[in-house]
């Protein structure tokens, strides 16, 4: 069954309000991202876009460093944190993770 990009932004609209992560599977240019980038411009996030073809695992669980002893990892740029200000003008952020299907095992585990 075909889904229309209206009635899939409406799916993926109220597992976002259930607080459900939404996956939305699809062949090469049927419009994922177009409904992504609507959902984000209907709430006003600031949309980050990952690629996750293009990604190395470090890029998603973040650069190991040494704190006090201690190993830890810290976050990618592209990723906001707790403390970070939200985008001027925006209610959030809509973080999309790209081409699950095309990138490795390891990436997507790290996804």
């Amino acid at each position: 069954m075909q889904t229309k990009i209206s009635q899939a932004v409406r799916m993926i609209e109220t597992a976002i309000r259930a607080k459900v992560v939404p996956f939305l599977k699809g062949s090469p240019g049927t419009g994922k991202s177009q409904i992504v980038h609507q959902i984000a411009d209907n709430y006003n996030l600031a949309l980050i876009d990952i690629r996750l073809s293009q990604c190395d695992p470090t890029d998603l669980a973040g650069f190991p460093t040494i704190e006090g002893g201690k190993a830890d990892y810290v976050p990618m740029k592209h990723f906001p944190v707790q403390s970070d200000p939200l985008p001027e003008g925006k209610a959030g952020w809509l973080i999309f993770l790209d081409e699950a299907s095309s990138a490795p095992p390891a990436i997507q585990a790290a996804a």
